[in-house]
């Protein structure tokens, strides 16, 4: 059962992905780990990166590979983690299409492989960062079977660069999360209606 969901930002951090891997050492199949691929702008003015494009590149997919290859051993889960930065509305519907497709085709070009039953192991599961993301985006996810994962009811949420928590900062985390998932039920209550994308059947790749 999940109990942790991660959303790996900063593993390009020493101290941050020494404490991850600390985590799923010990917490393993416990945890769900979201990934973010390159976002240099990102992660320079916002996460403090200090490097080119070339050295973020080269370190996440090397220690993205250490992630894919203790997963097994492990058995913590990997989903895809995108961070827009600006709201979306902001953004044409080009740019929120490209960012899917790039942490989708990122990701996977790490973790996809060939299962011994012969299907395809693809990550399908996506977070967005402040949970920002429209029916644009929903229903591009919907048509390329990736699910939209915000926070669990059984599950704490919160970032790699959270780490280390203590028992108190894990109490406040998990109190943080259930706050959100009251929230967002709510929301859902006053603002019930089928989004248009849901009734679609047809699914394809991209």
């Amino acid at each position: 059962m999940v109990k942790y969901i991660i959303y790996a930002e900063k593993l390009w951090h020493k101290p941050t992905w020494d404490a991850l891997i600390k985590v799923v050492e010990k917490k393993g199949r416990s945890c769900y780990l979201f990934l973010m691929p390159p976002q240099y702008h990102y992660q320079q003015s916002m996460l403090g990166f200090r490097g080119t494009k070339e050295e973020l590149n080269y370190i996440l997919k090397k220690r993205y590979g250490i992630l894919k290859r203790n997963q097994k051993k492990y058995g913590y889960g990997i989903g895809l983690r995108l961070q827009f930065g600006l709201n979306p509305e902001q953004l044409s519907e080009d740019e929120k299409l490209v960012g899917v497709k790039y942490t989708y085709n990122w990701i996977n070009n790490i973790f996809r492989e060939r299962l011994s039953n012969g299907k395809m192991y693809e990550v399908t599961n996506i977070s967005f960062g402040g949970y920002k993301y429209d029916d644009f985006i929903k229903e591009v996810c919907h048509k390329n079977v990736l699910r939209i994962v915000d926070d669990e009811v059984k599950a704490i949420t919160f970032k790699d660069y959270d780490l280390p928590l203590n028992k108190f900062k894990m109490f406040g985390k998990l109190v943080s999360t259930l706050n959100r998932i009251f929230w967002r039920f709510i929301k859902l209550l006053l603002f019930r209606g089928k989004p248009k994308w849901s009734a679609r059947k047809n699914k394809q790749k991209y």
